[in-house]
């Protein structure tokens, strides 16, 4: 019998660890093994497309502090598997001074895709985070892999209030490491609302597309950023980074809905390889 936990004690004390395998059977993605502790959970919906789902989330619908969660994938051999999230990621006031962590994993085979597609991550006031997502790809394996944080619960008057948020992202390939790109913002380095700093945005995305799958894609939004006039203080920024097996696209928004969109823009050629966009049943 599983124990829900109430509070951030009982919760520290427990650790939240999961893992999901994807696996392609009979012409189909399916998902043949998925496992998970409190506080995370993980929702595989069954979805009549060419891809596996899951969706991570957790009681509470976010992280106190002393959570640690930590996430193993696997996706075999021609498999496609999207992990997304069940809403944003919360993460609540660290009253403990430990801060939350998570660390995911991802081993993708050859001709396999991962497509990890989460909500951003709101951190409420003088929350700390620290997150590691390490994919492994072999092969012809292909990645898109979504990274995004807001400024925090605005409504509250919570405006990148948080102590520190860190989430860095590791992508090897045939176990070489590749690209290595860790964003770090701490109040102890001043205002994050500084001018020099975040300013007046609210929304800041990462987007990593790596693998044979994925470069025609990346030269497309390549192409259309060169296009695009840059304005004085425009509502968006965007740019658009090769490396060697792939590109990092990165977004910077004035509101997480102006971001959430051009993400969508941007990605809206996952239809021809999921079938559907991950958005197309969520909102």
């Amino acid at each position: 019998m599983t124990t829900i936990c109430t509070t951030a004690q009982q919760r520290s004390a427990i650790g939240g660890k999961g893992s999901l395998e994807v696996s392609f059977v009979q012409g189909q993605s399916v998902v043949t093994s998925c496992y998970a502790t409190d506080p995370l959970k993980l929702l595989v919906p069954k979805r009549d497309n060419r891809a596996a789902w899951a969706y991570v989330s957790s009681y509470g619908g976010g992280m106190v502090g002393g959570d640690e969660i930590e996430l193993d994938v696997q996706v075999n051999n021609n498999a496609i598997a999207v992990l997304g999230t069940q809403a944003s990621t919360k993460i609540y006031k660290d009253q403990t001074g430990r801060g939350c962590k998570q660390l995911i994993r991802a081993r993708v085979a050859d001709q396999a895709t991962l497509v990890a597609v989460p909500d951003p991550v709101t951190c409420y006031r003088d929350a700390a985070f620290d997150q590691t997502q390490s994919i492994y790809l072999q092969g012809d394996a292909s990645l898109v892999l979504v990274d995004w944080v807001t400024s925090g619960r605005r409504d509250a008057g919570e405006i990148w209030d948080f102590s520190q948020y860190r989430s860095s992202i590791e992508i090897y390939l045939d176990e070489q490491l590749q690209l290595l790109d860790t964003i770090l913002l701490n109040s102890n380095d001043g205002a994050l609302t500084a001018e020099y700093r975040l300013g007046r945005f609210h929304c800041l995305a990462t987007v990593i597309l790596a693998g044979p799958k994925m470069i025609e894609f990346g030269e497309t939004i390549t192409a259309e950023l060169k296009k695009e006039e840059p304005t004085q203080r425009g509502q968006l920024i965007e740019s658009m980074s090769p490396f060697d097996h792939g590109f990092v696209l990165r977004i910077l928004g004035e509101t997480t809905e102006m971001t959430s969109n051009r993400l969508k823009l941007r990605l809206g050629f996952l239809k021809t390889l999921l079938d559907e966009t991950p958005w197309d049943r969520k909102w």
